[in-house]
């Protein structure tokens, strides 16, 4: 059974469609997949819709921007994403997003540097500092979308604007205040050492996340044993995600060949579901 739970759409900071997506699922062999757009739900809806056509077993996500020093990405399966309260604190955020974005515009025209606002300030979508990026790109200011981070858009560059960002329990209770199940996406992107992070880990357990994505696109296979066994010690759902987002990428969806029993299909999708 092949899965893919950490994947992204241009709802978000992805370049393929969502009809995209579930076709290269469905022509990959993938059977179990999950759409976790950054901050929105607006593609899930289609998504299910899509894979329910193709036999695809598919579950609402999202991953959730988090800050604790570091970034810290929080994914959340199952979550009642239609809820309008759920909605209207997810809006919250992207609201927090937009007005960063309309700052870092402001940054670069006072540079003399000019792209289409239209791109990136009237979109329905999670927009963020990739879509500013590609518009530089699109513009011609620069070759690739590092270079935009590196003249401008990075940390302490010219146009950076620091961002809004929930806390970590922050995120986790969200997505469990609406019933879903909250996992510490690619664990080790956190820049801790071993066992920094495993306490890391703990802490975060105590506040009610769920589990951690052990099974990552560039997770070393030793980074990925430290995980299982860890997951396994203590109790924690381990999911398998690929962090797809499209073009500039060097993999698609089904490079990475995540795949399980049926029998451990069954228990992920149990546990992620809830079901006794």
């Amino acid at each position: 059974m092949k899965l893919d739970l950490h994947i992204h759409s241009n709802y978000s900071d992805g370049t393929s469609s969502v009809k995209e997506i579930v076709n290269m699922l469905f022509e990959s062999g993938i059977r179990f997949a999950s759409l976790t757009d950054h901050d929105i739900v607006s593609g899930v809806d289609e998504f299910i819709t899509e894979c329910n056509c193709k036999g695809i077993e598919a579950v609402s996500g999202i991953e959730l921007s988090a800050l604790d020093k570091r970034e810290v990405h929080i994914l959340g399966y199952n979550v009642d994403y239609a809820n309008k309260n759920f909605l209207s604190e997810l809006n919250v955020i992207l609201e927090k997003r937009q007005q960063r974005n309309k700052e870092i515009v402001r940054k670069l025209k006072k540079q003399k540097i000019y792209i289409n606002e239209e791109e990136v300030l009237t979109s329905k979508g999670s927009v963020g500092r990739m879509h500013i990026a590609r518009a530089l790109k699109k513009a011609g200011y620069v070759k690739n979308e590092n270079e935009a981070f590196e003249k401008w858009l990075g940390l302490g560059k010219s146009a950076y604007v620091s961002s809004y960002r929930l806390k970590p329990y922050e995120a986790i209770n969200l997505i469990n205040k609406y019933g879903g199940v909250s996992v510490l996406a690619h664990p080790f992107k956190t820049k801790k050492s071993d066992d920094k992070l495993k306490k890391y880990i703990l802490e975060l357990k105590e506040m009610g996340l769920s589990g951690i994505e052990t099974f990552y696109s560039t997770h070393t296979p030793a980074q990925t044993n430290i995980l299982y066994e860890f997951a396994k010690k203590h109790g924690l759902i381990q999911t398998y995600g690929s962090d797809y987002h499209g073009e500039g990428r060097a993999f698609n969806i089904g490079d990475l060949n995540f795949d399980i029993s049926e029998e451990k299909f069954k228990e992920l999708l149990n546990s992620i579901k809830r079901i006794n």
